[in-house]
């Protein structure tokens, strides 16, 4: 299984992912939306740095025999969904800068109107 000096490096990691994230969403640099699957991935580091049965257990479910397969394995199906949720924000934001810049041009060409319709010399019909 593990040796007590990966147990210890998952530990250490998964303390320092931690605190790098609280002081990330503290200082709001990282929106509590993404903080939940850094959080949550380590927390996952903690509990599989902490029991041994946790490993084998997965193990089993995927049929991968090394530990160190196993945490390599679970890290870029993590990577793999918090992709994904990028994607999706970044497909939101994507349609709404285009809304946006729509919504804007429509109310520059109005202003533009407005202020030609202000400007036009009057007719005698007026």
């Amino acid at each position: 299984m593990l040796l007590l000096q990966q147990k210890m490096f998952m530990a250490i990691f998964a303390l320092v992912v931690f605190v790098f994230v609280v002081e990330l969403v503290r200082r709001k640099k990282l929106g509590e939306e993404f903080s939940w699957a850094w959080l949550l991935g380590g927390v996952a580091l903690v509990v599989a740095a902490s029991t041994e049965q946790v490993f084998v257990w997965l193990g089993r479910l995927t049929g991968i025999v090394e530990p160190t397969s196993i945490v390599f394995f679970f890290g870029i199906v993590f990577l793999m969904f918090v992709c994904l949720q990028l994607s999706a924000c970044l497909s939101d934001n994507r349609t709404r800068i285009k809304n946006l810049a729509q919504q804007l041009a429509l109310q520059q060409q109005e202003l533009e109107r407005l202020r030609a319709e202000r400007l036009r010399p009057p007719q005698q019909g007026d």
